[in-house]
C-alpha cells in the first residue's frame, strides 16, 4: 500500500503520447496544488507496437528522468508500460508507483450477462498482470479481448470523431458486442479519447468502463493531506 505523502510531493506521469494526459488531468483536479510533471514519449509511440524489452527500457528511462526533476512519486499512465516494468520499476527505485491496469474484476462484479469485453494492446492482453486478473474471476466471467490495433494512432493524430474513426472502433468491438458482452473496459489509457463515442455505439444496454478517474483517486490518497 502507498504511503501518503506531503502536499509537496511532486507526482511524475509517462505514457507513449498524449493517452496518460487523462489520468493527469483528472488528479490535478482532486490535488490542484501538488506539482506535476509529464512526459508524452512521442519518439516510441505507440508501446503496444513495440517489443517488451524496448518497453521496459523507455520506462526505466523515464522514470529516471522524472526522478531527476524531482518526482517522488511516478505514475505509469500506460498498461503496456505498466504490463511490462511495475514490477521492475519498483524493485529497481525507493519511491512510490503507480500503475494502470484494466479494471478486469470491477467490470465482472457489476455484469449481469456474465460476458464482459476487454479492448487492449496485444502486450497488455498477454501480460501476466491481466492474465492472473482474468485467472481471479475463476471461469465465472467469460472475457472475450480484442486487440485494439490503430486506435492510439488516431488519438495521437487528433482524429478522435471521424467516420474513418469510428469505423476503426466499430471492427473493434463489434465481435464483443456480438459475443454478448454487457460490459466494455478500456484497457489502454489512450482509449479514454473514444470512451464517450465507444459508449454511443455500444448503446444503453452495455456499459463502457475507463478506469482514469479510478486510478487519479489512487493517487490522489495516497499524495494529497487530509
Amino acid at each position: 500500500m502507498l504511503q501518503r505523502q506531503s502536499v509537496n510531493s511532486r507526482v511524475g506521469f509517462f505514457d507513449s503520447g498524449i493517452g496518460g494526459l487523462v489520468i493527469a488531468r483528472e488528479f490535478i483536479k482532486m490535488c490542484p496544488a501538488v506539482d506535476t510533471l509529464y512526459i508524452a514519449d512521442w519518439g516510441f509511440c505507440p508501446y503496444g507496437e513495440k517489443s517488451e524489452t524496448l518497453v521496459l527500457e523507455r520506462a526505466h528511462f523515464l522514470t529516471k528522468k522524472l526522478i531527476d526533476h524531482g518526482c517522488t512519486h511516478v505514475v505509469v499512465a500506460c498498461n503496456t508500460a505498466t504490463s511490462v516494468a511495475l514490477e521492475s520499476l519498483r524493485d529497481t527505485y525507493d519511491i512510490a508507483f503507480t500503475g494502470v491496469q484494466p479494471p478486469v474484476e470491477l467490470a465482472a462484479a457489476k455484469s449481469k450477462s456474465g460476458v464482459i469485453g476487454v479492448v487492449a494492446t496485444p502486450i497488455t492482453l498477454r501480460g501476466r498482470l491481466f492474465q492472473e486478473a482474468v485467472a481471479r474471476l475463476d471461469g465465472k466471467i467469460d472475457v472475450h479481448t480484442a486487440a485494439g490495433e490503430g486506435l492510439v494512432e488516431l488519438v495521437e493524430s487528433g482524429d478522435f470523431s471521424s467516420e474513418k474513426a469510428r469505423l476503426h472502433i466499430a471492427k473493434v468491438i463489434n465481435p464483443i458486442i456480438a459475443g454478448g458482452a454487457d460490459h466494455i473496459v478500456l484497457g489502454c489509457t489512450h482509449y479514454s479519447f473514444f470512451a464517450e463515442m465507444i459508449q454511443e455505439m455500444a448503446g444503453p444496454a452495455i456499459t463502457v468502463v475507463d478506469s482514469a478517474s479510478h486510478v487519479a483517486l489512487q493517487i490522489a490518497k495516497a499524495v494529497c493531506p487530509g
